[in-house]
């Protein structure tokens, strides 16, 4: 199902490979900010997830990840699913 993850601490490098990923870039670098719009990021494109950024992944798209700094990093994540039903 569709994802939403949000960058909290550390760096990461996001990247878009498939699909129709958005990502929202915090609206100031100050602590506690909250990301601004959504914007898309186009399959082969990359962007670094500061903290406060959002990456918002549909059902369907892929991405990838990397920790270029080696630097500890907390990624918050929400994934939806169904729940099949006997």
């Amino acid at each position: 199902g569709p994802a939403l993850a949000s960058r909290e601490a550390g760096s990461l490098q996001g990247a878009a490979l498939a699909g129709d990923v958005r990502y929202a870039r915090a609206a100031s670098p100050a602590p506690n900010s909250t990301a601004g719009p959504m914007r898309p990021l186009a399959p082969g494109s990359t962007m670094p997830l500061t903290a406060g950024a959002a990456l918002f992944v549909p059902t369907g798209a892929e991405t990838a990840a990397a920790n270029e700094r080696g630097r500890p990093t907390v990624l918050l994540m929400v994934e939806i699913a169904s729940i099949a039903r006997a």
